[in-house]
């Protein structure tokens, strides 16, 4: 976790339910978004680079570690409005280190891998996007 070197958002709150989150440019803030996020919760997953090897003689087998891997994370989220939409795109497309704030001030730098966009039935979000991220180092 980081510590916080951005100050909080002057985006104004949209109509979304549940759960939010600023998705900031650390570059130019003017590209700061909401994202409202589905669900409850954010889970984040590392692992680190190991090799087992059962030896002749031992109970036990001989672990050989490498460091632990970046955290990752894979959630739903959505934006309400066409022009939502656009400034996430246009965050997406820039292919920089992004931070992803929650109100609380936990925050993380991230690059969003992937992202897969749907269209919800009925009224509410205008488009769900589900998101893989990756945790990176602060820019610099």
């Amino acid at each position: 976790m980081s510590t916080i070197y951005s100050s909080w958002s002057s985006v104004a709150y949209g109509s979304g339910t549940g759960s939010f989150c600023y998705l900031k440019d650390p570059i130019d803030p003017t590209r700061n978004i909401v994202l409202y996020i589905t669900g409850d919760e954010f889970s984040w997953t590392t692992e680190v680079d190991r090799g087992v090897f059962n030896s002749l003689g031992r109970s036990t087998p001989i672990v050989v570690t490498d460091v632990v891997k970046a955290m990752t994370s894979n959630f739903t989220a959505y934006v309400l409005t066409a022009a939502d939409e656009a400034a996430f795109d246009l965050l997406f497309n820039s292919m920089r280190a992004l931070l992803l704030q929650l109100p609380d001030g936990r925050q993380w730098y991230i690059n969003i891998l992937t992202i897969q966009k749907k269209l919800p039935p009925g009224a509410g979000a205008f488009v769900l996007i589900d998101m893989s991220v990756v945790e990176v180092a602060e820019p610099s």
